[in-house]
């Protein structure tokens, strides 16, 4: 109960000194067919209005943000609530802080889950879960060229109820600071380090710090190339180690020509599932590309995969679709998507959607 009032003060603390608020609305209408391998075939509903109050009407004045989702459909109906709140301000041009806080709670599929982090997932179709997330960030411009920023995030989550035994509770803490530099136009120098405590389940708590540093240069006007080389120590709660991290990637192209965007990378992460830090293998591709007025086509491609340990398991997803502006704030979106997830030779959750989503008034 009373980590609950605190969760609702750190939403609600940004608003506290509002005057002239302003309120904006939102939201999305989605229908999708899924055919999952752990459940039956299923057509789905899923309504998400989004309030947004702000304190006033600058894009950056604190504001606090209410999304209710609710899915009809598939022999059930599941529903889950997000609340988001953040606040920044300028001291005059040097430092400019940033707070934010969000709390969702509900039920969702397993697959969805997963998203662009392209984590393992348990194997039940739909887990009911809460998550509580804060964050403070304070970015310093040092003239033109260096900028420095720091942040500290702070997270809980896991399932409720029959849903804990599946989707273990993870609790996180890490605070990190990272310096860019522009060394010419064309060439950007990055560093920083991260520490962080994070704890899965019944599983011991890693204490890690993490090292690294980023050059990326502007080949052309659209095309940029970057590479990454970093340092992964474990400094608690398991094996000493030190473990080299590496990626590389680059993009191509800008919104009114094809655009592709491609990334390979090699770092150690904590897993959701387990608690123990695998060293695993991702690979990221984008490419969208317009088709006539109004119109785009996009997809990607994503898999992230275990180098270590006996039980290696893989995770990887690709969607491919068509979006359509129909008019200012108003956008149709039709596709599908594909998750698949295995452990060695062995299938543990797979589903492949078509969606049909229209989006209207976005509030940002």
């Amino acid at each position: 109960m009373r980590r609950t009032r605190w969760a609702i003060l750190a939403v609600l603390g940004p608003l506290a000194t509002a005057c002239a608020p302003t309120l904006r609305t939102s939201g999305s209408v989605r229908s999708a067919f899924t055919q999952s391998s752990t459940v039956a075939p299923a057509r789905e509903i899923r309504l998400t209005p989004i309030a947004t109050l702000s304190a006033g009407p600058r894009a950056d004045a604190p504001s606090v943000e209410f999304a209710p989702e609710l899915t009809l459909g598939g022999g059930s109906a599941a529903s889950r609530a997000k609340l988001r709140a953040s606040a920044r301000w300028s001291d005059g041009g040097v430092a400019h802080p940033v707070l934010t806080a969000s709390v969702e709670d509900g039920e969702t599929r397993s697959a969805e889950l997963s998203g662009d982090a392209l984590t393992a997932v348990p194997a039940a179709a739909v887990v009911h879960s809460r998550l509580l997330r804060a964050g403070a960030a304070l970015r310093f411009d040092e003239g033109s060229r260096l900028r420095v920023d720091a942040r500290i995030d702070a997270e809980h989550s896991g399932g409720v109820g029959a849903s804990a035994n599946s989707l273990p509770t993870l609790v996180s803490l890490r605070a990190q600071t990272t310096a860019r530099y522009d060394l010419t136009r064309r060439t950007t120098l990055e560093a920083g380090v991260q520490l962080s405590d994070e704890r899965t389940g019944d599983a011991a708590a890693l204490g890690l710090a993490r090292f690294h540093a980023t050059a990326s240069t502007h080949l052309s006007r659209t095309g940029v190339l970057y590479a990454s080389a970093g340092l992964v120590d474990v400094l608690a709660g398991g094996a000493p180690a030190r473990v080299t991290t590496l990626e590389l990637g680059g993009s191509l192209g800008d919104a009114t020509d094809p655009h592709i965007a491609a990334s390979l990378g090699r770092s150690p992460e904590v897993d959701r599932l387990t608690g123990s830090l695998r060293d695993r293998l991702r690979t990221h591709v984008r490419f969208e590309t317009p088709l006539v007025s109004g119109v785009s086509f996009g997809a990607t491609l994503q898999r992230a995969g275990d180098l270590d340990g006996f039980a290696q398991r893989v995770v990887s997803s690709g969607d491919m679709g068509f979006a359509v502006t129909l008019a200012r704030g108003r956008r149709l979106d039709i596709g599908v998507a594909r998750f698949l997830q295995s452990t060695g030779a062995y299938t543990t959750n797979a589903e492949t959607r078509a969606v049909m989503q229209f989006t209207f008034a976005p509030a940002r």
